[in-house]
């Protein structure tokens, strides 16, 4: 059974890039679809409440989600920001109470489980996944944990939740040797927030989402060094964005020294969609528009969907022989 589950998984994989599938990554909903005052995410992760992503078996008994990791169950902080900011828009959009309350469980058990390090506060993974240390951040995860500070300050009346956001914008403004989430990032002049916090890796969708958590850090508490960060932050994006882009597909990273990794159908879709968020919201940046529009292109022609399929296949083979 298994066998047969993970050949089908990538026969799922392979002819999405022939069939095409908008639908695993959305924008947010409209404010039509909206009946609670509130600002839903930046992507609609609401689809993974009922596609299976989150596992019931893999709840802990406060109703956190774990993941199988190397052959253990753990605490993905990436994977318990997305299952509150999940149940934040369900709520918005059902004005049902009881995703609410997931969402708020979540908020507190990020708190519960944070850390006031020496470059603010930050909640560290406590396992070390692909040889990272245990212990380390990611800008990935702490821009969601920000995201989800700033929707809970707006349901709680308690300054908390703006202290401890002040506390963890501090790792923005600390490069990753010295206990922040930031690198140099030398082939656009500017500083990148990295995903993974032990080295130099420039991951594309995990900066996106990072200063996603400036932004609400910003309009959530009119906090003047989160929305500087914020406007820098777009800055590096317009200038990284050519390296990103194969004429054909995005890619995944950047890596100093290393070659590029292309991104898999379903992170180039997240690309668009993200990318699509602050279109919307800055459309005087007029080079993020373009590749936007050069990225979604690509999403709608057969023929780059191919290319880019036949490359993800190379990828995978030259990984299994190292």
């Amino acid at each position: 059974m298994a066998y047969l589950k993970y050949n089908y998984e990538k026969l799922r994989k392979g002819l999405v890039y022939i069939c095409g599938n908008k639908n695993w990554w959305k924008i947010p909903a409209s404010k039509e679809d909206i009946k609670v005052a509130g600002e839903p995410y930046c992507i609609d992760l609401t689809p993974r409440l009922d596609d299976g992503h989150f596992i019931s078996e893999w709840f802990d008994e406060n109703g956190v989600p774990k993941r199988i990791t190397e052959g253990k169950l753990v605490y993905n902080i990436t994977r318990v920001c997305g299952y509150g900011l999940a149940n934040y828009d369900r709520y918005l959009q059902t004005a049902c109470n009881e995703y609410l309350e997931k969402f708020m469980n979540v908020a507190h058990w990020l708190v519960k489980n944070g850390e006031h390090g020496r470059q603010g506060f930050f909640v560290p993974y406590r396992y070390s996944p692909q040889g990272r240390p245990p212990g380390y951040n990611s800008a990935m995860s702490h821009g969601e944990m920000l995201s989800i500070f700033a929707r809970a300050a707006a349901i709680e009346s308690s300054e908390h939740w703006q202290e401890l956001s002040v506390s963890a914008l501090q790792q923005y403004t600390h490069y990753i040797e010295d206990g922040g989430i930031k690198a140099e990032f030398s082939e656009i002049g500017f500083d990148w927030y990295e995903e993974a916090c032990h080295k130099k890796s420039h991951i594309l969708n995990g900066y996106l989402y990072s200063i996603e958590g400036l932004w609400d850090l910003g309009r959530q508490f009119q906090n003047q060094q989160a929305k500087k960060l914020y406007n820098n932050a777009l800055d590096a994006l317009e200038a990284s964005l050519p390296l990103f882009d194969s004429n054909y597909w995005s890619y995944y990273d950047c890596m100093p020294g290393k070659p590029k990794y292309l991104a898999s159908y379903q992170y180039h879709l997240m690309h668009c969609v993200l990318l699509e968020t602050i279109v919307r919201r800055h459309p005087e940046r007029t080079i993020i528009r373009k590749y936007h529009d050069n990225w979604n292109r690509y999403l709608n022609s057969i023929s780059c969907r191919i290319k880019a399929m036949a490359k993800m296949a190379k990828q995978k083979i030259y990984e299994k022989s190292r």
